[in-house]
C-alpha cells in the first residue's frame, strides 16, 4: 500500500492511494505463477483564482503471469 497527500496553501489539496495483494506459487524448482489485483485512485481539487476543478480517477485491474527462475 503506498499512500500519498499534499496541501499547498488551501488552493491546490490532493491524494494517490495505491494498493497491490498477490499471490505466488512456486509449481517448479525454476517456473512459478502468480496472480495480484491493484488499485489507484487519485483526487486532486483546485481553488485558484485561475482555475476551479477536480480531478478524480480510478483504476482497478488484475494481473495473472508466469516467472522464470535461472
Amino acid at each position: 500500500m503506498d499512500s500519498f497527500y499534499f496541501d499547498f496553501r488551501d488552493e491546490i489539496r490532493g491524494s494517490l492511494l495505491e494498493l497491490q495483494v498477490g499471490a505466488e506459487y512456486r509449481l517448479l524448482e525454476s517456473f512459478s505463477i502468480g496472480a495480484s489485483l491493484s488499485r489507484l485512485a487519485i483526487d486532486v481539487d483546485v481553488n485558484d483564482d485561475d482555475l476551479n476543478g477536480t480531478v478524480k480517477d480510478l483504476y482497478r485491474g488484475a494481473r495473472l503471469y508466469g516467472a522464470f527462475f535461472f
